[in-house]
């Protein structure tokens, strides 16, 4: 399962990378569902979490939500009702957090164990990042920031 955060149409009219993403996901061999709340709300609502593992074996988030000059923070806003995509079930399903754009959203899912900050959302990072998850190539990265955000719950 693939939750998509932001990631729309760019200004300039570039498809959102998260098709991208999941494209590159599927040709390596994963059968791969974008969550789409009119689709799998019930499921992730409603349902105990042995149907949701019973479906799924691991859960990525993607998010492309890009900063901008006249904003101050930038948050994830999680889709009503109470969050409906929110990261609730990290502890019995295998959870990774892929960020293309913002490189602090650790401050909003500090539960999630696996975060993987790509830093740009172009057409070349989607393709890397699955690369990596495969184990095609390494993850050999420096963190430029402080990705922990000060936080200190960030880092259990």
């Amino acid at each position: 399962m693939v939750f998509v955060l932001g990631d729309i149409v760019s200004a300039s009219g570039k498809p959102p990378v998260s098709n991208l993403f999941i494209q590159t996901l599927q040709d390596e061999g994963f059968q791969v569902d974008k969550f789409d709340a009119d689709i799998h709300s019930d499921l992730f609502r409603k349902r105990p979490i042995a149907d949701i593992r019973k479906q799924y074996d691991l859960v990525i988030y993607f998010a492309n939500i890009k900063t901008a000059s006249n904003q101050t923070t930038v948050r994830i806003n999680w889709l009503p009702p109470m969050g409906l995509d929110t990261p609730w079930f990290v502890h019995e399903i295998p959870t990774i957090f892929v960020s293309v754009a913002n490189p602090y959203h650790l401050q909003d899912v500090p539960m999630i164990k696996t975060y993987i900050n790509a830093y740009t959302a172009n057409e070349y990072n989607p393709k890397l990042i699955v690369e990596k998850l495969v184990g095609k190539s390494e993850f050999k990265g420096k963190n430029p920031i402080d990705p922990f955000c000060s936080y200190w719950d960030t880092k259990l």
